[in-house]
């Protein structure tokens, strides 16, 4: 049986289409624990923030710190999946620069406001990595985006606890859909 430069084409073609899903599940699966944990620490700290408004500064670099020791830690070590490149520590450390800078210029005074612009930039980030690892990822960020403007622009009473649950929860539930991709 000969193989024409087509049937070799196909050929190609089919194994590169399964090779970049394969990539694109493995991304999500490694992913799905990180998104647990920023879960917990988002729904944790906007529970306190609830009771403790007053200290919303404090529970958020506490929260933060956890989040992101826990996200370095939870990176596996194998090779390709969930590596973290010298681009990907610039572009985060840029992204959250970037935050801090346009959060100090609009001079957000509310920590409401504040929490739902970090939020904000949350989702969009979600967003942008969804744009490069999945659709999925993707539909997170359109969701945390949704959310945080419903919730910031409504400013519901107990506006904490519905940023822990709405906020919290998706990431959470996201977390274990995306595990078991």
């Amino acid at each position: 049986m000969t193989i024409t430069p087509q049937d070799a084409a196909r050929a190609l073609k089919e194994v590169e289409q399964v090779a970049d899903r394969s990539s694109t599940l493995m991304g999500y699966r490694a992913a799905g624990p990180s998104l647990i944990l920023w879960g917990c620490v988002w729904f944790l700290v906007n529970l306190c923030c609830d009771r403790w408004p007053h200290m919303a500064g404090l529970f958020w670099t506490f929260g933060d710190a956890i989040g992101f020791a826990g996200s370095f830690l939870l990176i596996p070590r194998t090779q390709g999946v969930g590596r973290i490149s010298w681009r990907s520590f610039a572009t985060l450390i840029v992204a959250m620069v970037s935050a801090a800078a346009s959060a100090t210029l609009l001079q957000i005074r509310s920590a409401e406001t504040l929490t739902a612009f970090f939020t904000l930039l949350v989702g969009s980030v979600y967003m942008i990595w969804g744009c490069w690892r999945g659709v999925r990822i993707f539909g997170l960020g359109v969701m945390i985006v949704v959310i945080s403007m419903v919730v910031g622009l409504s400013h519901p009473p107990h506006f904490y606890v519905w940023m822990a649950v709405n906020g919290g929860g998706a990431l959470i539930l996201a977390g274990f859909w995306l595990r078991r991709a």
